[in-house]
């Protein structure tokens, strides 16, 4: 999908696009602002959007002898900048900054605005986020098909969006540039610090104890339910060392004032309904994206509060699980 996204490219409207996707990001941008009405967004151009264009440059005191009924990518308002502001669907970030300071001034604007957890698969909204291009103070959200829909949630995360985005903020302060992409594609046995190119940690504790053991060696017994997922075979020890299964454990691998991603995995065999489908997610599947830090927890989760920090200990007690780690960053 890309790290950026460019909400126009070209002018829109009266003299330019009137037509296609970027009118009706512009017609929803609009929506979104209470300027135009939601079904008034069509995709197409129409006199509604005119007058609504018109409106928002007059709101923004543009001067009546340049008010007119188009939007550019660059003007010296920066009126596309200030429509998404409006319509709520930027996050502002330090790019000015990197490392922890970034990533706790993250967190801290989510937290403030309330972001929720946004999964379609958990009943939420699917939503994406993009560095804003040629904006690097800006994170910007839209769904899965770059749009940015009418409906009442303009920005959500989901546990993979969230710790992409808190690793590459880490990384350099932005979401902007490789490797951050907004593909959310990832978990399982696919681990989302691969993008970063970042190594699994072994469990050296186990190893050296010889109780070095995979959560692959337990089986499923659910009478003929199709595997999600396919298991890696041969097992190797190298596979097995690289699942935690205590606070200790993990503590011992990880270095203090760094980053980690953090990924939670079941320890046996399970089955649910999806779809009226049975699916078996197996021992060892990732299920849930999180990073670690100094001994605390980062994520966003379906209860609330969605976003949430929380001690390695107290997260293990409510969530007795395998999980790999991976960094640091």
């Amino acid at each position: 999908m890309g790290a950026t996204l460019k909400v126009i490219s070209g002018r829109v409207g009266e003299g330019g696009q009137q037509s296609g996707m970027e009118l009706r990001r512009v017609q929803q941008l609009l929506a979104r602002s209470l300027m135009l009405r939601e079904g008034d967004v069509s995709g197409n151009w129409s006199r509604q959007t005119k007058e609504a264009i018109l409106d928002f440059k007059e709101f923004f005191q543009v001067p009546e002898k340049e008010r007119t009924a188009c939007l550019g990518p660059d003007d010296p308002y920066d009126l596309v900048l200030n429509l998404c502001k409006c319509a709520g669907v930027l996050l502002s970030i330090p790019s000015d900054k990197s490392g922890a300071g970034a990533l706790m001034e993250f967190f801290n604007a989510a937290v403030e605005h309330k972001i929720p957890y946004g999964w379609a698969g958990a009943g939420g909204a699917d939503r994406v986020a993009y560095g804003l291009a040629g904006n690097p103070d800006y994170l910007i959200f839209t769904n899965t098909k770059m749009q940015f829909d009418v409906d009442d949630c303009p920005i959500a995360m989901n546990c993979i969006s969230f710790s992409n985005l808190a690793l590459s903020i880490w990384r350099t302060g932005q979401a902007h540039a490789y490797p951050y992409d907004s593909n959310q594609s990832g978990g399982g046995f696919v681990s989302l610090g691969l993008r970063y190119d970042m190594d699994y940690l072994h469990n050296k504790r186990r190893v050296a104890s010889g109780e070095a053991w995979s959560p692959f060696n337990l089986s499923f017994a659910g009478g003929g339910a199709q595997r999600a997922v396919s298991l890696p075979s041969p097992l190797s020890s190298e596979t097995s060392e690289t699942y935690f299964y205590s606070v200790d454990e993990v503590l011992t691998a990880v270095e203090p004032n760094r980053l980690y991603y953090l990924q939670w995995c079941r320890l046996k065999d399970t089955a649910r309904k999806v779809k009226d489908k049975t699916v078996v997610y197996a021992s060892g599947f990732g299920h849930h994206d999180t990073v670690l830090y100094n001994g605390d927890v980062y994520e966003i989760n379906i209860p609330k509060p969605h976003l949430r920090k929380t001690s390695l200990y107290e997260r293990f007690k409510t969530s007795p699980e395998a999980v790999r780690v991976m960094g640091p960053v």
